[in-house]
Protein backbone atom coordinates (compact mmCIF):
# COMPACT_ATOMS: atom_id res chain seq x y z
CA UNK A 1 0.00 0.00 0.00
CA UNK A 2 1.42 3.58 -0.77
CA UNK A 3 2.17 5.99 1.41
CA UNK A 4 -1.07 8.49 0.40
CA UNK A 5 -3.79 5.58 0.80
CA UNK A 6 -2.14 4.97 4.13
CA UNK A 7 -2.60 8.55 4.91
CA UNK A 8 -6.31 8.42 2.93
CA UNK A 9 -7.15 5.36 5.39
CA UNK A 10 -5.79 7.04 8.38
CA UNK A 11 -8.14 10.13 7.50
CA UNK A 12 -10.55 7.49 6.40
CA UNK A 13 -10.74 6.15 10.36
CA UNK A 14 -10.24 9.07 11.89
CA UNK A 15 -13.51 10.92 10.18
CA UNK A 16 -15.53 7.94 10.84
CA UNK A 17 -14.85 8.22 13.89
CA UNK A 18 -15.85 11.85 14.89
CA UNK A 19 -19.12 10.89 12.72
CA UNK A 20 -19.52 7.93 15.44
CA UNK A 21 -18.97 10.58 18.48
CA UNK A 22 -21.07 12.75 16.68
CA UNK A 23 -24.06 10.09 16.09
CA UNK A 24 -23.50 9.13 19.53
CA UNK A 25 -24.00 12.64 21.45
CA UNK A 26 -27.21 13.27 19.15
CA UNK A 27 -28.57 9.91 20.95
CA UNK A 28 -27.64 10.48 24.36
CA UNK A 29 -29.22 13.79 24.23
CA UNK A 30 -31.88 12.10 22.31
CA UNK A 31 -32.01 9.14 24.65
CA UNK A 32 -32.04 11.26 27.66
CA UNK A 33 -35.09 13.08 26.26
CA UNK A 34 -36.76 10.06 25.87
CA UNK A 35 -36.04 8.68 28.56
CA UNK A 36 -37.27 11.82 30.88
CA UNK A 37 -40.80 11.92 29.31
CA UNK A 38 -41.52 8.29 28.49
CA UNK A 39 -40.72 6.89 31.65
CA UNK A 40 -41.65 9.83 34.04
CA UNK A 41 -44.51 9.76 36.49
CA UNK A 42 -45.33 13.03 35.46
CA UNK A 43 -44.51 14.24 31.51
CA UNK A 44 -45.21 18.12 31.98
CA UNK A 45 -42.92 17.92 34.79
CA UNK A 46 -40.04 17.26 32.38
CA UNK A 47 -39.00 20.70 30.94
CA UNK A 48 -39.90 22.41 34.40
CA UNK A 49 -37.60 24.48 36.39
CA UNK A 50 -35.45 22.24 38.78
CA UNK A 51 -36.25 19.36 36.44
CA UNK A 52 -33.40 16.79 35.68
CA UNK A 53 -33.19 18.24 32.11
CA UNK A 54 -32.63 21.94 33.44
CA UNK A 55 -30.06 20.40 35.82
CA UNK A 56 -28.01 18.82 33.29
CA UNK A 57 -28.13 21.94 31.11
CA UNK A 58 -26.66 24.10 33.96
CA UNK A 59 -24.26 21.43 34.85
CA UNK A 60 -22.93 21.72 31.36
CA UNK A 61 -22.88 25.70 31.14
CA UNK A 62 -20.71 25.90 34.23
CA UNK A 63 -18.45 23.01 33.56
CA UNK A 64 -17.62 25.04 29.78
CA UNK A 65 -17.50 28.45 31.81
CA UNK A 66 -15.00 26.57 34.26
CA UNK A 67 -12.78 24.78 31.51
CA UNK A 68 -12.66 28.21 29.65
CA UNK A 69 -11.59 29.83 33.00
CA UNK A 70 -8.89 27.28 33.27
CA UNK A 71 -7.61 27.95 29.80
CA UNK A 72 -7.62 31.43 30.80
CA UNK A 73 -5.73 31.19 34.05
CA UNK A 74 -3.26 28.98 32.52
CA UNK A 75 -2.72 30.51 28.81
CA UNK A 76 -1.33 34.09 29.61
CA UNK A 77 -1.01 35.43 26.38
CA UNK A 78 -4.49 34.77 25.21
CA UNK A 79 -6.42 35.28 28.87
CA UNK A 80 -8.54 37.63 28.32
CA UNK A 81 -10.22 36.41 25.19
CA UNK A 82 -11.08 32.89 27.10
CA UNK A 83 -11.82 35.12 29.92
CA UNK A 84 -15.15 36.96 27.59
CA UNK A 85 -15.87 32.85 26.92
CA UNK A 86 -16.16 31.45 30.48
CA UNK A 87 -17.77 35.35 31.49
CA UNK A 88 -20.28 34.80 28.46
CA UNK A 89 -20.99 30.64 29.57
CA UNK A 90 -21.30 32.16 33.16
CA UNK A 91 -23.94 34.79 32.16
CA UNK A 92 -25.90 32.10 30.29
CA UNK A 93 -25.81 29.90 33.77
CA UNK A 94 -27.21 32.30 36.11
CA UNK A 95 -29.84 32.81 33.45
CA UNK A 96 -30.87 29.14 34.14
CA UNK A 97 -30.91 29.53 37.53
CA UNK A 98 -33.21 32.90 37.12
CA UNK A 99 -36.24 30.71 39.07
CA UNK A 100 -33.57 30.68 42.51
CA UNK A 101 -33.16 34.09 41.96
CA UNK A 102 -36.79 35.03 41.78
CA UNK A 103 -37.54 32.89 44.85
CA UNK A 104 -34.59 33.95 46.86
CA UNK A 105 -34.84 37.80 46.13
CA UNK A 106 -36.92 38.82 43.43
CA UNK A 107 -37.95 38.97 40.32
CA UNK A 108 -35.92 39.29 37.46
CA UNK A 109 -32.67 39.56 40.45
CA UNK A 110 -30.42 36.93 38.07
CA UNK A 111 -30.21 40.25 35.56
CA UNK A 112 -27.84 42.51 38.01
CA UNK A 113 -25.53 39.70 38.45
CA UNK A 114 -25.28 38.20 35.28
CA UNK A 115 -24.68 42.32 34.46
CA UNK A 116 -22.21 42.33 36.71
CA UNK A 117 -20.25 39.48 35.20
CA UNK A 118 -20.46 40.76 31.51
CA UNK A 119 -19.20 44.33 32.66
CA UNK A 120 -16.76 42.90 34.37
CA UNK A 121 -15.36 40.79 31.61
CA UNK A 122 -15.50 43.39 29.39
CA UNK A 123 -13.69 46.01 31.40
CA UNK A 124 -10.82 43.20 32.13
CA UNK A 125 -10.62 42.57 28.01
CA UNK A 126 -10.89 46.57 27.30
CA UNK A 127 -7.79 46.93 29.78
CA UNK A 128 -6.11 43.74 27.90
CA UNK A 129 -6.51 44.36 24.49
CA UNK A 130 -4.29 42.61 22.67
CA UNK A 131 -4.54 39.27 24.48
CA UNK A 132 -8.33 39.49 24.60
CA UNK A 133 -7.59 39.38 20.62
CA UNK A 134 -5.18 37.07 20.45
CA UNK A 135 -7.55 34.89 22.38
CA UNK A 136 -10.16 35.74 20.41
CA UNK A 137 -8.70 35.01 17.05
CA UNK A 138 -7.20 31.55 18.18
CA UNK A 139 -10.79 30.89 19.40
CA UNK A 140 -11.82 31.77 15.84
CA UNK A 141 -9.10 30.00 13.79
CA UNK A 142 -9.18 26.78 15.84
CA UNK A 143 -10.77 23.78 13.61
CA UNK A 144 -13.02 23.52 16.56
CA UNK A 145 -14.92 26.79 16.08
CA UNK A 146 -17.72 25.55 13.74
CA UNK A 147 -19.18 23.81 16.53
CA UNK A 148 -18.94 26.32 18.84
CA UNK A 149 -20.81 28.47 15.76
CA UNK A 150 -23.32 25.35 15.63
CA UNK A 151 -23.99 25.30 19.35
CA UNK A 152 -24.45 28.87 19.98
CA UNK A 153 -26.90 28.57 16.91
CA UNK A 154 -28.73 25.63 18.28
CA UNK A 155 -29.20 27.92 21.71
CA UNK A 156 -29.78 31.38 20.81
CA UNK A 157 -32.00 30.77 17.64
CA UNK A 158 -33.34 27.33 16.56
CA UNK A 159 -34.39 26.56 20.20
CA UNK A 160 -35.84 29.86 20.51
CA UNK A 161 -37.83 30.03 17.55
CA UNK A 162 -38.98 26.24 17.92
CA UNK A 163 -40.28 27.05 21.68
CA UNK A 164 -42.54 29.87 19.72
CA UNK A 165 -45.90 29.14 21.21
CA UNK A 166 -48.07 29.58 18.13
CA UNK A 167 -46.06 27.04 16.70
CA UNK A 168 -47.73 24.92 18.79
CA UNK A 169 -50.61 26.43 19.33
CA UNK A 170 -51.36 26.02 15.60
CA UNK A 171 -50.48 22.65 15.42
CA UNK A 172 -52.74 22.08 18.25
CA UNK A 173 -55.72 23.91 16.88
CA UNK A 174 -54.85 21.65 13.15
CA UNK A 175 -54.95 18.83 15.22
CA UNK A 176 -57.70 18.74 17.94
CA UNK A 177 -59.96 21.65 16.22
CA UNK A 178 -60.59 23.17 19.43
CA UNK A 179 -58.91 25.92 21.96
CA UNK A 180 -59.05 23.39 25.14
CA UNK A 181 -56.23 22.34 27.21
CA UNK A 182 -54.05 25.26 26.67
CA UNK A 183 -51.92 24.13 29.05
CA UNK A 184 -51.02 21.63 26.18
CA UNK A 185 -48.81 23.65 23.76
CA UNK A 186 -46.78 24.93 26.88
CA UNK A 187 -45.72 21.32 27.80
CA UNK A 188 -44.99 20.23 24.66
CA UNK A 189 -43.40 23.72 23.26
CA UNK A 190 -40.86 23.56 26.87
CA UNK A 191 -40.03 19.95 26.30
CA UNK A 192 -38.96 20.55 22.61
CA UNK A 193 -37.21 24.06 22.93
CA UNK A 194 -35.36 23.02 26.30
CA UNK A 195 -34.27 19.34 24.37
CA UNK A 196 -33.11 21.21 21.59
CA UNK A 197 -31.33 23.99 23.86
CA UNK A 198 -29.47 20.95 25.63
CA UNK A 199 -28.28 19.93 22.45
CA UNK A 200 -27.04 23.27 21.87
CA UNK A 201 -25.23 23.08 25.40
CA UNK A 202 -23.74 19.44 24.40
CA UNK A 203 -22.00 21.26 21.73
CA UNK A 204 -20.29 24.02 23.48
CA UNK A 205 -19.31 21.87 25.81
CA UNK A 206 -17.75 19.28 23.63
CA UNK A 207 -16.26 22.62 21.62
CA UNK A 208 -14.58 23.77 25.26
CA UNK A 209 -13.27 19.91 26.27
CA UNK A 210 -11.82 19.75 22.75
CA UNK A 211 -10.39 23.32 23.13
CA UNK A 212 -8.98 22.59 26.60
CA UNK A 213 -7.16 19.30 25.50
CA UNK A 214 -5.11 21.41 22.48
CA UNK A 215 -4.36 24.09 25.24
CA UNK A 216 -2.70 21.69 27.46
CA UNK A 217 -0.99 20.30 24.77
CA UNK A 218 0.76 23.79 23.51
CA UNK A 219 1.19 24.50 27.10
CA UNK A 220 3.38 21.63 27.77
CA UNK A 221 4.90 22.08 24.53
CA UNK A 222 5.52 26.06 25.41
CA UNK A 223 7.20 24.54 28.94
CA UNK A 224 9.09 21.92 26.77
Amino acid sequence: MEERDRENLKLFGHGALKMFVSLALAAAVGGFIYQQVVCSSSPAEVANENSPLELVQLALLLLSSLLAGIVAFRRREVREGYMLVSALLACMAIRECDSLFDRALFHGAWLPFALAVAIIAVAVALAHRRQALAGIAEIVRSRYYGLLCVGFSVIFVFSRILGYKKIWMTIYRDVCREEGAAWLHRVIKNISEEGTELFGYMLVFAWIVLTFKDALRKDSAGQG
